[in-house]
């Protein structure tokens, strides 16, 4: 019952601060603007009043998406294991859906599979246990995951072992450490490319369909 509490004291500042921003500021603009120009005490136009309000709403939107990605770079930093930035292109994109929604399973979930599934690995970085967590956490990747990066990047949660051997594939060494996400990434978007080029159409059936 605290712990409600709690949450709740915690998001009525916020839905302050957003009735602030989003509704009484925007209104606010125009009527000061109005009001000063009725009075005769400064002379300004009505096309000044228009481009004060959208420059609001511009600088506002830039501000929200700085806060929104910094808040979801914070939140994946406690997930705890290492990520990966796939730059999807749009026929990828749609085909790791598709999968995704076969399966019933998030973009990230679906993509950490193809990943799993194709890289060579010794027993030793197949550990079920951490695999089933670092599912887990691409599963909340899928909630965390930024608007502004919904249709651009995937960043998807892999294994130490995983990691590893996309590197390895990369040949990466000491003398490029620096560019390690980027070959890993690379790496894993190349794999996942392969393999879904390689799926069985079958495996793009809904459940639903199957069981008709």
């Amino acid at each position: 019952m605290s712990e409600q509490k709690r949450k709740q004291g915690e998001g009525e500042p916020r839905w302050r601060w957003y009735l602030i921003t989003v509704v009484l500021l925007p209104m606010l603009i125009p009527a000061l603007g109005l009001y000063l120009r009725r009075r005769g005490l400064t002379e300004i136009s009505l096309q000044s009043i228009v481009g004060a309000f959208m420059l609001y709403w511009v600088v506002a939107i830039v501000v929200a998406g700085w806060i929104i990605r910094a808040r979801f770079k914070a939140r994946m930093a406690k997930l705890g294991s290492p990520l990966v930035d796939l730059q999807l292109t749009l026929e990828v994109r749609e085909r790791l859906a598709a999968l995704a929604e076969a399966r019933r399973q998030s973009l990230a979930v679906a993509a950490f599979d193809l990943l799993d599934k194709e890289l060579p690995r010794p027993e030793r970085d197949k550990d079920a246990e951490e695999l089933e967590r670092v599912r887990h956490e691409n599963a909340q990747l899928n909630q965390l995951e930024s608007p502004s990066e919904s249709q651009g990047a995937l960043s998807v949660a892999v294994t130490v072992g995983i990691l590893r051997r996309l590197l390895m594939l990369n040949g990466a060494d000491e003398d490029n450490r620096h560019l390690w996400r980027t070959f890993a990434s690379e790496t894993a978007l190349r794999i996942i490319s392969d393999a879904l080029d390689h799926l069985d159409p079958r495996e793009l059936r809904s459940r639903d369909a199957l069981a008709e």
